[in-house]
């Protein structure tokens, strides 16, 4: 008896050893700190061309890219106008994966023309702010071109249902910092990804053209608004700091705008304007059109078409199948069965009574984007990576591409990328040297 009375005693001590045990490292556990938590902020800034720095003043700017990871050649997917640009930037992948291939397009399976839709449900890839939401990263996305709306088991946790043109740039990004100063408390895990839209400089760009007055005003307004952004920034994330948690800001561009000279009519340039089964849609400089799947002769009026535009140098012109690998851009509903493309300076216009006219100065547009950026460096623009309180070894980078974006905030966020994110992440740091 003495034998199974020992041997049970000590199975009770044992017991009650790792039932301590486990209480202690619970209530360890429970007054350790809590995990770091990195919080990016990513701003985009339509239409801020890197070359008005070379004019405008612009303290925040020089600040940012002296203290930070900066680059002036951001090159954006092409076409390089806004509503692509931007979901390449959020999703990683080219127009023919994500599925929005202008600001303007036509879907052939839906029989649809689409004219600046804000709602998500468009989308044929996945963008970052559901990317971080399925992996448990709460998010915020304002005025984000295609983030409105959203629907579905895995959203952000605020967005907005419909854009509002009638807010100011100053609106927008007050919005966002009272989103997330609200936001503190109201859950176990805070805000770790803030998206943001201004629109400011593409506005006025559009208007009166690159090379104006107007626009570097508009420049200089944009970097106050965004030096009173960045201090209440650091103060909304100092209120709600973990351990050694680092607040990452992001600001990039979708493209960089070029003067305008001439005004393009596309129906007129290809010949098809008095045909009824042929579908136009134009953004910019690039255009599309659309032959009807039952239209009589239809391989002879595309061919008749492409020869009409071919006959002039401004412009160049393919079939789908044709079009340039590289360019990502063989969406087989949304892109046309012929796709045009302007050289610099020329913009698809309803204006012009004939195939071509002079820009009136007083109507416009001055400016415009579109533009292949791989071509035309008028097409790229700034991005600027910003840590604080520990800055970033400050650098310069050389021509980086929009799709590295994506990759980039994910690892910033300490998550995967969506899996048709291929590119590469940017190096903000080199790697720590072996001992």
């Amino acid at each position: 008896m003495s034998d199974a009375f020992g041997a049970r005693r000590r199975w009770l001590l044992a017991i009650s050893y790792l039932l301590l045990s486990a209480l202690g490292s619970a209530a360890a556990e429970e007054n350790s700190p809590p995990a770091r938590r990195d919080v990016v902020v990513w701003l985009s800034l339509d239409g801020l061309s890197s070359r008005y720095f070379e004019r405008a003043k612009t303290p925040t700017f020089d600040h940012l890219r002296a203290s930070g990871v900066s680059t002036l050649a951001l090159e954006p997917v092409f076409p390089s106008i806004t509503f692509p640009s931007h979901v390449s930037l959020a999703t990683g992948v080219k127009v023919e994966e994500h599925g929005v291939p202008s600001n303007v397009f036509y879907d052939a399976k839906s029989d649809r023309t689409y004219a600046y839709p804000w709602y998500g449900t468009l989308l044929e890839a996945e963008p970052i702010w559901l990317t971080a939401a399925r992996q448990e990263r709460r998010v915020a996305v304002h005025d984000w071109p295609l983030s409105h709306g959203q629907r579905g088991r895995t959203t952000a946790v605020y967005f907005e249902p419909k854009f509002d043109i009638t807010r100011t740039d100053e609106e927008r990004l007050d919005k966002l910092l009272s989103v997330w100063s609200e936001d503190q408390g109201k859950a176990a895990a805070p805000l770790q990804l803030l998206m943001g839209y201004v629109v400011g400089t593409d506005k006025i760009g559009h208007q009166r053209g690159p090379d104006s007055h107007e626009v570097i005003a508009a420049t200089e307004e944009l970097d106050a608004l965004l030096g009173s952004f960045v201090e209440r920034a650091t103060k909304i994330f100092d209120a709600q700091r973990v351990g050694e948690s680092q607040l990452y800001i992001v600001l990039t561009t979708d493209h960089g705008m070029a003067a305008v000279h001439t005004l393009v009519h596309l129906g007129r340039l290809a010949d098809v304007e008095a045909l009824d089964d042929v579908t136009q849609a134009a953004t910019g400089s690039v255009g599309d059109l659309f032959f009807a799947s039952d239209m009589p002769q239809r391989e002879a009026a595309i061919d008749a078409a492409l020869a009409k535009v071919r006959e002039h140098k401004f412009a160049r012109a393919w079939r789908r199948d044709e079009i340039p690998e590289a360019w990502g851009l063989r969406h087989p509903t949304r892109v046309g069965d012929i796709l045009i493309a302007l050289d610099l300076g020329y913009t698809f216009s309803r204006q012009p009574k004939e195939i071509t006219a002079p820009v009136n100065p007083q109507r416009g547009p001055l400016g415009m984007h579109g533009y292949d950026p791989a071509q035309y460096d008028e097409m790229c623009g700034p991005a600027i990576f910003w840590r604080y309180p520990d800055a970033l070894p400050a650098r310069k980078l050389d021509r980086i591409d929009a799709l590295q974006l994506h990759p980039t905030v994910c690892q910033l966020l300490g998550i995967k990328p969506s899996s048709k994110a291929k590119a590469e992440p940017i190096v903000l740091e080199a790697p720590a040297a072996a001992e």
